[in-house]
């Protein structure tokens, strides 16, 4: 028994002639059936007749078997792993490829697919494994695999309005909600995020503000949205301060009234203007009369 050479679908053999006795002399051996020594033997079971005739003409046959085992795997060569992007407008894509090419050293292996979807078939994102085997003629086998990537390269859409953000005392949140105007993918889900969010009286007016969209793959989109900040509305109280005896001024004529206006809303800092010409929020010179205060933010 012997193995085949590397490559080749059998082996070459080199083998002892036959050896014979006769009780008479002149006895003859030849190779009647099967290939001589040092040629070349196919893969399988091959056979060699031997025959012994003596100088009477007696014969006798004898066989010999020279096995030729083939254990050298078939080998397979797969494509390699790639990716293809979805179809535009789509979350799928037709997946194609071509199928694996396999060599032996003895005729025709067979290929076959063990696991994975055919070529052709539409699929979703996502990496997809496939395996393939050869299998020759004396049952070897040799295997091979690669993976196809489905990749939703295409931008989600933004969609922006422009919306109005009121100040409550002085600051403001805003929520991409404010600004989305039905953004989408054609994967599904997306995320919001903005480039600002946090808003205070130095942004009172028209702000340009970035709404970012993400889908579920990393790509992005953006669209600009025109953020009014309108400051809160403002109200003032007052407070008059009273002496010991009960009135806002110590004694009858005199200026000595103090009263404090404090604003609420708006866009601080103020500025007062009280009608005596003081200018801060406490006045300290009033009279006995009614007095106004003018508070701007």
């Amino acid at each position: 028994t012997v193995n085949c050479e590397p490559g080749l679908c059998g082996a070459s053999v080199t083998y002892t002639m036959a050896t014979g006795s006769d009780n008479c002399p002149n006895l003859t051996l030849v190779r009647a059936l099967g290939l001589a020594s040092g040629s070349f033997f196919p893969r399988g079971s091959n056979f060699v007749t031997f025959e012994a005739i003596d100088g009477a003409g007696n014969a006798s046959n004898c066989e010999m078997g020279i096995h030729v085992l083939d254990n050298q795997a078939p080998v397979i060569t797969c494509p390699p792993s790639f990716t293809v992007n979805t179809t535009l407008g789509s979350c799928d894509a037709m997946v194609n490829f071509s199928l694996p090419t396999a060599t032996d050293n003895c005729p025709s292996p067979t290929v076959i697919q063990v696991s994975g979807n055919p070529s052709g078939a539409t699929l979703g994102i996502g990496t997809y494994s496939y395996a393939f085997e050869a299998h020759d003629i004396s049952a070897n086998q040799g295997f091979c695999n690669f993976t196809v990537t489905v990749a939703d390269q295409e931008s989600p859409t933004a969609i922006c309005q422009n919306s109005n953000l009121q100040l409550v005392q002085g600051s403001a949140t805003l929520s991409a909600s404010n600004i989305d105007n039905g953004s989408s993918d054609q994967c599904g889900t997306v995320t919001l995020s903005l480039g600002q969010s946090n808003f205070d009286c130095s942004h009172a007016g028209n702000n340009n503000v970035t709404l970012t969209v993400t889908d579920a793959s990393g790509n992005t989109s953006s669209c600009v949205a025109v953020v009014n900040v309108i400051p809160g509305a403002m109200s003032v109280t007052t407070q008059v301060q009273t002496y010991n005896c009960g009135y806002g001024i110590s004694c009858n004529g005199l200026s000595d009234g103090r009263a404090v206006a404090t604003p609420d809303g708006g866009c601080p800092p103020y500025s007062y203007l009280w009608d005596n010409g003081e200018t801060g929020a406490t006045a300290t010179h009033l009279d006995h009369y009614n007095h106004n205060v003018t508070v701007t933010d």
